[in-house]
């Protein structure tokens, strides 16, 4: 009878950690993939979000109170973060050089990392515009595809397409990260 309980206790342990690890294995973010997951940072000391979409209420809970940058509804705040919204909902997010250690993206990627480390995180496969100083990529989210330049030019729907562009220094180091939708990136709105 003993025998018998372990056996399901380690039968039950067994399938719990199986299914941990799947539920984990299927959150992580691979290269050369996209989703409306990779619009979003995180706070290093707390775990909080800031995600496309967001309202500026909820990430002014998180953010404080930032200051106008003079560009479309875009307000800096503390720690190197500028969010940009339209219609009091989150449509970008910049971190600069100063929000080394404070935030990064979804997938890991923050100020200071190198060219390649971006590469590694987000593909070389996809990539829309790659050069000393920038590594851009365009994703058309109801499609599901990344978009070439041409295909791109050729796109209508600027609230289906998301950015992920790194700024790179001269030492190959990323000094600015830029998530949003096409619209915003094209015309801060």
């Amino acid at each position: 009878m003993k025998n018998g309980h372990w056996r399901k206790i380690t039968w039950v342990v067994s399938a719990l950690l199986l299914i941990m690890i799947t539920a984990c294995s299927n959150s992580k973010f691979n290269p050369n993939e996209f989703s409306e997951q990779d619009l979003a940072v995180t706070k290093t000391d707390s775990e909080d979000k800031i995600t496309y979409g967001m309202s500026q209420e909820e990430t002014e809970k998180i953010l404080g109170e930032g200051t106008s940058t003079g560009v479309g509804q875009s307000y800096q705040y503390n720690n190197g973060i500028t969010i940009g919204y339209r219609d009091a909902q989150v449509v970008s997010i910049i971190l600069n050089k100063d929000s080394k250690g404070y935030f990064k993206t979804a997938r890991g990627a923050e100020a200071g990392m190198t060219h390649q480390e971006i590469l590694d995180l987000y593909g070389k496969e996809h990539v829309l515009v790659e050069s000393e100083r920038n590594i851009d990529y365009a994703y058309h989210i109801q499609k599901e595809i990344f978009l070439d330049e041409k295909s791109l030019q050729a796109e209508k729907d600027d609230l289906a397409i998301y950015r992920a562009s790194f700024m790179l220094t001269k030492e190959g180091q990323v000094n600015q990260v830029i998530l949003s939708d096409q619209r915003f990136a094209t015309t801060f709105k």
